[in-house]
């Protein structure tokens, strides 16, 4: 039995999946072969036509694998029809896991607090293919933080989609933080990626208070340094509030780590907007910087966009800002 657990975040991403999956095929073809994950999940008949897999999980489906697993094993000698079904729809906004992370031979392991997004950025597929946010069991992530820990993991890092929005009851994510915080052991937590937004001056101070426990480290999306841009792309800030976050972060942390996400090539990124992004990114002082060429997905607000840059351009962008 295989399970290929598929990305979406760009077109490229998708189509090595169906890769892995025709190469899963060729060098294993009496295996039982299961695609899961997001490109699966908003890709399901392109799967369906162009791959070939004998079951298909959504992301919802996919956290009932072993019930559902139990249900097809006495079929397993016979072929069975390809399952394309839909994503189960939850207006639920906290999950249990119901799963125990394992990282053997690592002293880092990643602890998921958070699931979903709704801030439908115009180029971005994943709230279309991970749903609306929704933030995991308060208790259940107190548990598993100490069977880390128990385990010997040293550093542990909170994921999720969108992760400064967590709430469970009462608790944010800086009030999680801060429950993490009262057990005992040695280890550190580090934040995965954090949106920009209010929830981060609080964040930023507790991480000060923390006195390393919380490792000085922020990965801000910037995406584009032209507000022209940001509109364009739907994101939820402008320039000037997010150099005032990462001002107010090195103000009260004055070795603090800080990376981020560019996007270049943007559908209207005009040479000027490309100049303004290019010294807005500068400005900022970033420690590191992921830089991305623009990458269509179908079913999204920019892949209909015109002015598109490519080629050659999008090329010599790119290398700039690397």
């Amino acid at each position: 039995m295989i399970i290929v657990n598929s990305c979406a975040v760009t077109a490229m991403a998708a189509k090595k999946s169906r890769h892995v999956l025709k190469n899963m095929r060729a060098k294993y073809p009496d295996s039982f072969l299961i695609i899961t994950g997001c490109a699966a999940d908003v890709e399901k008949t392109v799967f369906a036509d162009k791959a070939d897999f004998d079951l298909l999980l959504t992301n919802e489906e996919k956290k009932r694998i072993e019930e559902i697993l139990r249900e097809k094993i006495p079929s397993l000698n016979h072929p069975l029809q390809k399952s394309c079904r839909g994503v189960s729809s939850t207006e639920e906004r906290i999950f249990f896991e119901h799963a125990h992370e394992s990282f053997p031979f690592r002293t880092r392991g990643i602890l998921k607090v958070q699931e979903g997004c709704e801030n439908f950025c115009t180029y971005c597929i994943v709230p279309y293919a991970r749903g609306p946010e929704r933030s995991r069991d308060l208790q259940e992530t107190l548990d598993d933080f100490k069977r880390f820990l128990d385990a010997g993991v040293q550093e542990i890092v909170l994921s999720g989609v969108n992760i400064c929005n967590y709430q469970c009851g009462k608790t944010n994510l800086t009030g999680l933080l801060e429950k993490l915080l009262e057990i005992p052991g040695d280890y550190r937590i580090r934040l995965s990626s954090t949106e920009p937004g209010p929830v981060l001056p609080d964040l930023i101070a507790c991480m000060k208070e923390s006195r390393g426990k919380v490792c000085s480290f922020l990965h801000l999306p910037l995406q584009s340094g032209s507000d022209a841009i940001l509109r364009r792309m739907g994101r939820k800030y402008q320039t000037g509030e997010y150099l005032e976050f990462i001002r107010n972060a090195r103000d009260l942390i004055e070795h603090i780590h800080i990376g981020t996400d560019l996007i270049t090539g943007f559908p209207g990124e005009t040479e000027e907007y490309f100049k303004e992004s290019a010294a807005f990114a500068e400005k900022c002082s970033f420690a590191n910087m992921h830089v991305f060429p623009y990458s269509p997905r179908a079913g999204t607000p920019a892949a209909e966009m015109p002015e598109r840059v490519t080629g050659k351009e999008l090329e010599r962008r790119i290398e700039y800002l690397s």
